[in-house]
């Protein structure tokens, strides 16, 4: 862990991903995870966080809450080898849990894309993806 004034900086990573946590929680918190390919380049990135908005606010309570809640439910799916990759149409993709669903994450040309699925099914619909460090 690394303290910078009220922010703390929490950093993992495996053969195929980096994480960095960082909570300051009078102000912003936020998870950012990079996946990589077989010779540790980045080929996938996935955020999740409070963006602008000031979690110090009463009126944002709500919203930090459940920034909160998918990034504990991303960090557990992570531990327990529960994240998906792969490949769909020639794009690699993520399917993660969040607190009311799964998110399919997919790179593609410039960006990043992201939708929101009920069921893990669905979210796997179209690829071969296997667990994250099971591989």
């Amino acid at each position: 862990m690394l303290r910078v004034g009220s922010e703390d900086t929490f950093l993992m990573s495996g053969r195929r991903y980096r994480v960095e946590v960082k909570v300051d929680p009078l102000r912003w918190m936020g998870l950012n995870f990079e996946l990589l390919d077989a010779v540790g380049a980045r080929c996938l990135n996935y955020e999740i966080d409070t963006d602008l908005y000031d979690i110090s606010e009463p009126g944002q309570r709500e919203f930090a809450l459940g920034i909160e809640d998918d990034i504990v439910a991303f960090l557990d799916a992570l531990v327990a080898g529960s994240v998906r990759v792969g490949q769909v149409k020639g794009k690699t993709v993520m399917v993660v849990p969040g607190a009311t669903g799964f998110y399919r994450i997919e790179r593609g040309r410039f960006l990043t894309s992201s939708k929101q699925f009920d069921r893990l099914d669905e979210a796997l619909r179209g690829g071969e993806l296997h667990c994250l460090g099971r591989d």
